[in-house]
């Protein structure tokens, strides 16, 4: 299942920590550069918001390729260590992005101009989970963008039809998603 994501939001990509206590990133182009911010959003209530800067790109990332996220990948450090056993997932999201806590534990951020209001959310399928940002509350807004992650066991799943759907007509597959900050 390929990612989906529409024009006017920054790349946003999947995260996981590594067991070297780094966390490695899957992000579509434009790709990461050496030295660039992510923002980090932990997808489940209360969310978490972390900033890591990337150190480079790597060949191959267990995790992620376990969960069936596609390369290229990257080498992320946070500037406070990480419990590389807490495996943690997140939503990562192109530089250093404004964020501000929801009384419902949600995160919001600001993604651009048009969007200033996106939310991260995760549910479960069977064997997986649907990562989804949208473009104000989760369900009730345009949804931006989509990653399936392969847990590889059962789960209870969690998911409406419109969090698992493939892409809607206005999202473009990963390969194909044009990105113009406004």
């Amino acid at each position: 299942m390929l990612a989906t994501q529409i024009a006017a939001a920054p790349p946003i990509g999947v995260a996981a920590s590594s067991r070297d206590g780094h966390i490695c990133v899957a992000m579509p182009a434009p790709a990461p550069t050496a030295s660039m911010t992510v923002t980090l959003i932990e997808p489940d209530a209360p969310q978490f918001v972390l900033v890591a800067t990337i150190t480079g790109p790597v060949p191959s990332c267990e995790r992620l390729e376990r969960a069936m996220i596609p390369p290229p990948y990257f080498l992320a450090q946070t500037a406070t260590p990480i419990d590389p056993d807490a495996g943690s997932v997140w939503v990562a999201l192109s530089g250093r992005l404004d964020t501000r806590r929801l009384g419902s534990g949600a995160t919001a951020v600001r993604l651009s101009a048009s969007y200033p209001n996106a939310q991260v959310r995760s549910c479960t399928s069977h064997e997986g989970l649907h990562l989804t940002v949208w473009s104000g509350t989760p369900l009730e807004s345009r949804r931006l963008w989509h990653e399936y992650y392969y847990l590889g066991y059962d789960v209870e799943p969690s998911c409406g039809e419109g969090e698992m759907r493939e892409a809607a007509a206005d999202e473009r597959p990963r390969s194909q998603a044009r990105v113009t900050v406004g």
